[in-house]
């Protein structure tokens, strides 16, 4: 059986190093460090990935982050409980969260359908405004926190990854099953119709039918994407 594919981006390579080490037995995975080149690796693969791990913070300007600056970061992140408002500040001096930015970006390429998104983070969850996180709700993509080791990473990436595997099933059976409804429907008012020169009626009808059938199906894709990062 072929491994899942899974994507990851960012910055620090030892999180990324951290990640291989503990799931490169179940997926096939693949590096990016550099969140410019996200969007051209993802269209450069003969097949876009089964999920992309998107870290949140990365370098202001793509530059990297001096050794000074990033280790004052690192270490405000430590204690983060405590020192809230400081360590905003000193997070923000190093990095800024380019990941909503790319996220925005990438939905305008791939449906959430095509590539489930999840926001990757350490700790940068507590630093955003409601407004920013409100962004990975809009764009249908999940949230992961960075913990070493844990086997609920596992589980979470595994249970997107078959929950989109079960939208795409649902939505292809539904939307077909509307379209076999709409001509069954469409011959029969067509044969009762047609000896009475009803073309009009018969016509009418058909569009009325293919109406209904794209809004329910519009629904029902609100209603399962809406949901799915509550997973």
């Amino acid at each position: 059986m072929d491994q899942k594919r899974v994507m990851i981006c960012d910055d620090q390579e030892r999180f990324i190093e951290e990640f291989s080490e503990y799931h490169d037995k179940h997926y096939d995975i693949h590096k990016v460090e550099d969140i410019g080149d996200l969007i051209k690796r993802i269209k450069d693969l003969k097949k876009i990935p089964d999920l992309l791990l998107l870290d949140l913070y990365h370098p202001k300007d793509g530059k990297k982050v001096p050794e000074g600056i990033e280790k004052k970061a690192e270490d405000s992140l430590k204690d983060l409980d405590v020192q809230i408002e400081k360590t905003n500040k000193a997070v923000l001096n190093a990095w800024e969260p380019l990941g909503l930015d790319i996220l925005i970006n990438l939905r305008m390429e791939f449906s959430p359908k095509e590539l489930p998104i999840v926001i990757y983070t350490q700790k940068g969850l507590s630093l955003l405004s409601d407004s920013q996180i409100s962004i990975v709700d809009e764009q249908n993509a999940h949230w992961l926190l960075k913990k070493r080791g844990s086997r609920y990473t596992k589980f979470r990436i595994d249970r997107i990854i078959n929950k989109e595997k079960s939208i795409k099933i649902v939505s292809f059976i539904y939307r077909w099953s509307l379209v076999a409804t709409s001509l069954l429907i469409g011959f029969f008012l067509s044969v009762n119709t047609v000896e009475n020169k009803g073309w009009g009626l018969v016509i009418l009808t058909e569009l009325s039918i293919v109406l209904v059938n794209y809004l329910f199906d519009l629904g029902i894709k609100r209603t399962l994407y809406g949901k799915q990062n509550c997973l």
